[in-house]
């Protein structure tokens, strides 16, 4: 293989490698994908998601779309708001929160998001991403849980 062409897929190799989305995982769940998104469960399924998406708006922040959530989950789904605030992850990035809950198929259950609004590419200067992390479970088991979930989120690193 051609030396430069060998030097460039290294350093590709490289940086794909450091895109890949870090969270210390609270106790009990058991990551199950690994790279820019991942997905983790525990035992009592509960499911705990973190992935980038492109944000195709000019001037939206992370309240937007958390303000965007409520309209869609409290005005459209009948979800009940429970809770909100600020959270800021392991780089610095403040962030937005938002917890609801519902009845879905007969079982009460719990949901939280949290979105940071990012740059990609080198020296953040790339388009705009979000960045969103997402808990949801039964009742009991969110109850249980989000606490340690919401301390987790302060771990989040790109």
């Amino acid at each position: 293989m051609n030396p430069c062409l060998r030097t460039l897929c290294v350093l590709s190799l490289g940086l794909l490698a450091g895109c890949a989305t870090t969270m210390e995982l609270p106790p009990g769940f058991v990551q199950l994908r690994e790279r820019a998104e991942f997905r983790a469960t525990t035992s009592d399924e509960a499911v705990l998601q973190v992935h980038e998406v492109h944000d195709p708006t000019k001037a939206s922040d992370a309240k937007f779309w958390i303000d965007a959530l409520r309209t869609d989950f409290v005005g459209q789904r009948g979800y009940v708001e429970t809770g909100a605030g600020e959270v800021t992850d392991g780089e610095g990035n403040v962030g937005q929160w938002v917890e609801f809950s519902s009845g879905l198929r007969g079982e009460k259950v719990g949901y939280l998001v949290a979105v940071w609004m990012r740059r990609s590419g080198l020296l953040g200067l790339g388009a705009k991403r979000l960045r969103v992390v997402e808990f949801g479970g039964r009742e009991a088991v969110y109850g249980a849980r989000v606490a340690a979930v919401k301390q987790a989120l302060t771990t989040l690193r790109r």
